[in-house]
């Protein structure tokens, strides 16, 4: 799908920063303290020998996929 559509993954390094410091170090500061709300997010895993299952789901609307993750080994 990615050659077909000729679609583009970038990464970013770019971090806001606020007069409290880095957005990201805040977000991850925060991760704890909402674990269990968070779990909710995360509709589907599926492992990475499977990827293609992952965007097959994400772009299927019946799967209702909220956040997809996609484990390593």
């Amino acid at each position: 799908m990615l050659v077909r559509k000729e679609l583009e993954i970038r990464g970013s390094a770019f971090q806001g920063m606020s007069d409290h410091g880095s957005e990201f170090r805040a977000a991850t500061q925060l991760l704890p303290r909402y674990r269990n709300e968070l779990k909710t997010l995360q509709t589907h895993q599926f492992p990475l020998s499977d990827v293609a299952g992952a965007f097959a789901c994400a772009l299927d609307k019946n799967a209702h996929a909220i956040k997809i993750t996609v484990l390593p080994g």
